[in-house]
């Protein structure tokens, strides 16, 4: 029997209020801390702003769970993680992708209110440029784009369509076709986007995600804890030995400009070779960030990452904790 879009969203709050009140979230915790694991949260937007394609977690959301790690947990930075820092309780870090200005305007204040740190990976061509890497400037086109616009996009190659206007339609659409254009090396991607072009030479300069300038980069970094997430944000899998060599050296150039060692790389889009890690493991970055939707084992090295999203605050701690078990999509 299939299930509507407002019985599913019904049934799932549901679900996850109950295994709340079941205290399901403190039994991962004791299970997390009693095998020396850590948990590492990557976030990206929060935002009370709406992007149907790729939701940002909101503001009240995002501080109900601070709430929640701060009282039940150590948060902490990967410095202060490696250093030993912290008492008995589970250790989280939470590691912000992008550089993203609702990192200043949102997560900063929300986190100053209980006196925590963060870990936040920049894109450096971003930061440099003021644009959104091309996978948030996507999200943002359609978004801005009407739906007519968006059924009728055409990518060779892509078999899928916007199925309806509901908020689950669009976040699985959106996510399909990122992850479709994700996997294809740059030179491969250009023969099968040209409407994707179209559609982004139509959308307006106030619709795309504002990135971080320069300055609120160094205004972060005085508080929070920086790391790099690429120079381009391509997949660095599909890069050969060269072209990676050449990405760690723009960032580190871009590091040293700000007077900040490059002690954390974040891989973008969930994509590495074991190589890869290899060398920035010999270039002295401490920690390096992969996604693998796991707890990290380890104070320093590759720590998976645990993707954080949630439309309600006891769905937020469960995933916060890395339950999976469940039947609903994003």
């Amino acid at each position: 029997m299939m299930v509507g879009p407002m019985r599913r969203r019904t049934l799932k709050s549901v679900y996850f209020r109950a295994l709340g009140l079941l205290r399901v979230d403190r039994l991962l915790q004791a299970i997390r801390r009693s095998r020396g694991e850590v948990v590492v949260l990557n976030l990206h937007r929060v935002s009370p702003d709406p992007s149907p394609f790729w939701p940002p977690l909101a503001p009240d959301a995002f501080q109900a769970l601070v709430a929640y790690l701060d009282r039940t947990c150590d948060v902490l930075t990967f410095g202060e993680l490696a250093k030993g820092r912290g008492s008995d309780r589970l250790k989280v870090v939470l590691s912000f992708d992008d550089g993203c200005r609702d990192f200043v305007e949102y997560v900063a204040p929300i986190l100053a209110k209980y006196r925590l740190r963060a870990n936040l990976n920049v894109i450096v061509s971003s930061v440099e440029t003021g644009q959104p890497p091309w996978t948030i400037a996507l999200m943002d086109a359609l978004a801005d784009a009407d739906a007519t616009r968006v059924r009728g996009l055409e990518v060779p190659g892509f078999p899928h369509r916007l199925e309806s206007d509901d908020d689950d339609a669009m976040v699985k659409y959106g996510t399909l076709l990122a992850n479709y254009l994700k996997a294809m090396p740059p030179n491969e991607r250009v023969d099968v986007t040209s409407d994707i072009e179209a559609l982004l030479s139509e959308t307006s300069e106030e619709a795309l995600t504002p990135m971080m300038s320069i300055e609120d980069v160094v205004t972060v970094g005085d508080l929070h804890e920086l790391g790099c997430h690429s120079y381009s944000h391509e997949s660095m899998a599909q890069m050969d030995s060269e072209e990676f060599a050449g990405e760690l050296d723009r960032c580190t150039t871009f590091f040293a400009d700000l007077d900040c060692p490059m002690n954390i790389f974040a891989f973008p889009n969930g994509s590495y070779r074991s190589d890869q890690v290899e060398t920035l493991l010999a270039r002295g970055v401490e920690h390096i960030l992969v996604v693998d939707e796991r707890p990290s084992t380890t104070i320093r090295g590759c720590h998976p990452r645990i993707t954080m999203y949630g439309d309600s605050a006891a769905e937020l701690r469960l995933r916060g904790m890395g339950w999976r078990a469940i039947p609903w999509t994003r």
